[in-house]
């Protein structure tokens, strides 16, 4: 089966004003994986939005049953304020959680493939390494994406949040160490603007649920700015290549489920558009 993903034309790109140019071959398996991680991105980055859209909505309720409905101390009609109105606020913590580690996975391996690291690995050669740079160095040229970029995130800088969230226990240590004795909030969300960051200052993550800032401890980068990045950067590329699907045996009388390979073969055909 045939998958064409975007469009193999000769138009002028409106970017650059300038006819696509064919990506090289060599460099199709990392085109290909370059065009699943801005998918990835995306797919994650809007469901976050659609979380945090829902927790606004939740949040306004919340403030509306406040102030229309007081609760009184009773502990059953306590219990059920909480179960209408709180929990579901606090249990999109986790799907949010989820969606920005997704996202900032996708971003990594962008990252990656974009600036790879300059470290010998077991068993590589001086010269494998030079050729991954090369590597990196040829597709950051094609793509025309310079080290001022923000998806050049440095390990361990002041705006890799990404590996705030992957280390996390190391964040926690860091947190406790600069705070000894006070509360220890995991992840606090709200707005600056509004106002509703108080508990900010006590929280390992905190996320601008407006503006999108992401903040690890002492670590912060934009969402939103990242996004746009990807899809500036990542949008150009075009590629064409198949889908194969794979039928096994039934083994009780009723169909499998297919298997499917979708990848880069040496003679699929890529544009920069």
């Amino acid at each position: 089966m045939a998958l064409k993903l975007g469009r193999d034309s000769q138009k002028r790109s409106p970017m650059t004003d300038e006819k696509p140019r064919v990506w090289p071959a060599q460099l199709n398996a990392y085109s290909m994986e370059l065009k699943l991680q801005l998918s990835a991105a995306t797919s994650a980055f809007d469901s976050l939005e659609a979380h945090i859209a829902k927790r606004k909505e939740l949040a306004t309720e919340f403030n509306r049953a406040q102030r229309e409905d007081y609760v009184p101390p009773l502990e059953a009609e306590q219990r059920a304020f909480i179960q209408q109105h709180t929990l579901p606020i606090a249990n999109l913590a986790g799907p949010i959680i989820g969606d920005i580690q997704g996202f900032l996975a996708a971003a990594g391996v962008v990252n990656s493939i974009l600036w790879p690291s300059p470290r010998k690995f077991r068993g590589e050669t001086d010269e494998f390494v030079e050729l991954r740079l090369q590597r990196g160095s040829q597709i950051r040229d094609l793509l025309g994406v310079g080290d001022e970029s923000i998806l050049n995130s440095r390990t361990g800088g002041d705006d890799d949040v990404r590996g705030g969230f992957l280390h996390y226990d190391e964040m926690i240590d860091e947190f406790l160490r600069a705070h000894p004795g006070e509360d220890f909030v995991s992840l606090d969300i709200g707005s600056a603007s509004k106002g509703t960051s108080i508990r900010r200052g006590l929280a390992a993550r905190w996320l601008d649920e407006d503006t999108l800032d992401l903040w690890v401890n002492g670590r912060l980068a934009n969402l939103r700015g990242i996004r746009d990045e990807l899809m500036r950067v990542l949008g150009r590329i075009q590629i064409v290549t198949n889908l194969t699907i794979q039928m096994g045996p039934s083994r009780d009388g009723r169909p499998s489920a297919p298997g499917l390979a979708f990848g880069a073969p040496p003679k699929s055909r890529g544009h920069l558009g």
